[in-house]
């Protein structure tokens, strides 16, 4: 028999024999039946002198907090993730090492929006007071597995990078920042994991406080809206140096000198030559003999240090080698002969 089947016929059977509700809510209690059990049974049941029990109507409450408990798990499953995101990128930030070439503000703006949408709705849908059901104890079992596996998974992890010798600081704050989250994702349901326990919402609001914490400082580090815009801005000015090495690459292929970078009929593709933003063009210009670099000023220090050895804002295009390449031995395009490496475009790192 399900808790709510039992909880339902002992106070049936105790509110027809006179029993008040008080009395029978105390019982419960000694019980280990939690509060919001306990008043969600009562609320079921309408009590009138000389007349046994009447059940409430109340399929339609019951589907609604069905669908409660639902958003909710699924507020936390969002949550979770979102914040175990977020901290690994603070992470990779705090400690020394390589980190992503995406700048801060394309990385972190997903998991920052995530958590100001769903923090409050998990504020909400978490720390009701009607927070009780079968449905509720099936999800507190579903979140208590997958922290278990997840804190399982961090202990198997940190194990293995201490005896490989890969346990860095950052390496044990991204594993820290599981072991937190999946701690208080634990405690959300400890009501129902053990009615025994009191306040229930221990791990919720340390789920809340951790988020709004977690937003603040991710704004704070990724510069906030105006990075953002900086850092697309920036993009957009590396789009344009790739378009310049492209043409640049065909117009040396062709046999024209480069610079400057130029459109003809068989490269007629001519790129953006100034920043769109300033007006300011491009600089290109051949440093050493088949090497062309394109630099643009960068807003974001993010983005400026994405270069090659040419330097920030910068990179470097290896147009054809003229060594390979002598009068009455080779046709201007290199021909069928022309060396695969001849040409190509020095990889930014």
């Amino acid at each position: 028999m399900r808790d709510s089947d039992r909880l339902e016929a002992f106070l049936r059977t105790g509110l027809a024999a006179g029993h008040p509700p008080e009395e029978l809510a105390a019982a419960l209690r000694a019980a280990g039946w939690s509060e919001g059990q306990i008043k969600a049974g009562l609320a079921e049941w309408h009590v009138e002198p000389g007349l046994p029990p009447v059940p409430r109507a109340g399929s339609g409450r019951a589907a609604g907090l069905a669908l409660l408990d639902g958003l909710g798990f699924l507020a936390l499953v969002a949550l979770c993730w979102q914040l175990v995101q977020l901290g690994f990128q603070l992470a990779e930030h705090a400690t020394p090492g390589l980190s992503s070439d995406w700048p801060l503000a394309t990385q972190m703006g997903w998991p920052i929006a995530v958590l100001v949408v769903m923090t409050p709705v998990f504020a909400v849908l978490h720390l009701r007071r009607d927070a009780s059901g079968w449905l509720r104890r099936w999800l507190a079992a579903a979140s208590g597995f997958m922290a278990g596996t997840a804190l399982l998974g961090s202990a198997v992890a940190v194990v293995h990078a201490l005896l490989s010798g890969d346990l860095t600081a950052r390496f044990a704050l991204k594993a820290a920042v599981v072991v937190v989250v999946s701690l208080l994702a634990l405690l959300v349901y400890r009501r129902e994991l053990d009615a025994g326990m009191a306040r229930a919402d221990v791990g919720a609001r340390g789920l809340i406080g951790l988020a709004l914490a977690m937003v603040v400082a991710g704004i704070w580090v990724s510069g906030g809206p105006a990075a953002g815009r900086a850092e697309r801005r920036d993009q957009q000015r590396w789009a344009d140096l790739d378009a310049i090495a492209l043409q640049a690459m065909c117009l040396v292929k062709e046999g024209v000198a480069v610079p400057p970078v130029i459109a003809t009929e068989t490269c007629p593709d001519l790129p953006n030559l100034a920043d769109r933003q300033t007006g300011m063009p491009y600089r290109i210009a051949l440093v050493r003999p088949g090497i062309l670099r394109v630099c643009a000023e960068m807003e974001s220090e993010a983005m400026a240090s994405r270069s090659s050895l040419a330097g920030p804002g910068c990179r470097d295009v290896a147009l054809l080698d003229e060594s390979r390449t002598g009068p009455g031995l080779m046709p201007p395009d290199g021909g069928i002969l022309a060396p695969d490496h001849a040409l190509g475009v020095i990889p930014r790192p």
